[in-house]
């Protein structure tokens, strides 16, 4: 439903909905009947009007543009979504509309581009390289990017890496863990994201702090596809690489030695499954920490240990610094990165061994 159909309802000009819509009151008057006439009948209809659309019109505007990499990237995790709800609803509590944005050239080097309308001010959900930013930056928009980098105009809010493999390494070893792999997607010549290097360095620092061998296994994936294609094992401390050309890699693994495994939510179903094919058990034959706490891993069998990023404050404190930035504070925290902690939630999958 358009305001003038609307206004042709209710025996009145389109002028006098959209003034009354926008709440202007400078040399307009109507009675209050009237007005509540038409507040009344746009909640019935449900009628919401097009914030991009008056975005364009207006000179100041309350729409927050989430401004995502590609549309690919709205696919990244359970996470993020949980981010972006969490955003959106504090967004809509302190009456600031919001609309999605994405790149039109999704390849590694390309940068994030505007929204091609007026906002107040742009959330970014993994914004994992600063030269992606450089038009943000340039620009005069607040903005706030969530569990990425930002430059100095922005401020980024994220998970504290180091701190959850902290918690996990500390897990395990008081569990008597000593020979521990950590899971990551890598192919050949990809440098890993900025999360995942610190995850991986302080992953090697615990397991040289505790005594630990640690196993590096960086899976391969079919081009343009989730499907794990191989693997390259790293024994640092032995100086060993090696690599296997096949999904099957999870079965050497089991025969590695090693007693424990970290990895990330896309690895942990093919992991139970090739568990399952093997003839290996969770927790028996190898404890298993997933990192992001999807509803799913309650019901796996066993229920899966996990680290729980703290995404819902995630998506409240980015909201929070971005509408100060708006409201008369364009320097708060301004180049400042404030990382969150998370915590443990803990299952089925780690057995404590001798």
């Amino acid at each position: 439903m358009t305001q003038k159909e609307i206004a042709e309802k209710l025996g009145v000009s389109p002028s006098i909905i959209s003034r009354v819509l926008n709440g202007y009151t400078e040399g307009f008057k109507i009675t209050d009947d009237l007005r509540k006439r038409i507040l009344d009948y746009v909640e019935e209809v449900g009628y919401r009007p097009n914030m991009v659309f008056s975005a364009l019109k207006k000179q100041h505007v309350n729409l927050i543009s989430i401004l995502y990499y590609s549309r690919s990237s709205m696919s990244v995790g359970h996470t993020f979504d949980v981010i972006v709800d969490r955003a959106i609803r504090f967004f809509d509590e302190h009456q600031f509309e919001t609309a999605f944005s994405f790149n039109c050239t999704p390849s590694e080097t390309a940068r994030y581009h505007l929204p091609p309308w007026k906002c107040a001010g742009l959330l970014i959900p993994d914004a994992n390289r600063l030269e992606k930013l450089s038009i943000v930056e340039e620009s005069d928009i607040p903005y706030v990017t969530v569990n990425g980098v930002c430059g100095p105009r922005g401020t980024a809010v994220r998970a504290d890496e180091a701190d959850s493999m902290e918690q996990i390494m500390e897990h395990l070893v008081s569990n008597g863990h000593r020979k521990i792999a950590w899971i990551i997607s890598c192919n050949d010549g990809q440098k890993l994201s900025q999360i995942a290097s610190v995850r991986q360095s302080t992953f090697l620092a615990c397991c040289q702090r505790y005594g630990a061998e640690p196993l590096l296994i960086h899976t391969k994936r079919h081009l343009g596809t989730d499907d794990c294609a191989g693997a390259d094992f790293i024994y640092p401390s032995k100086g060993v690489h090696f690599c296997y050309e096949s999904p099957e890699f999870f079965l050497p693994f089991f025969k590695s030695g090693c007693t424990a495994a970290i990895c990330g939510d896309a690895h942990i179903m093919p992991l139970l499954r090739w568990a399952h094919i093997g003839g290996y058990r969770i927790p028996d034959d190898l404890s298993v920490i997933c990192y992001n706490d999807k509803p799913l891993f309650r019901h796996t069998v066993p229920a899966i240990t996990t680290f729980r990023i703290p995404a819902e404050e995630m998506g409240v404190t980015a909201s929070q610094i971005l509408l100060k930035k708006i409201c008369g504070e364009p320097d708060h925290k301004k180049g400042e990165t404030l990382c969150l902690k998370g915590n443990l939630v803990h299952r089925e999958s780690v057995k404590r061994i001798n």
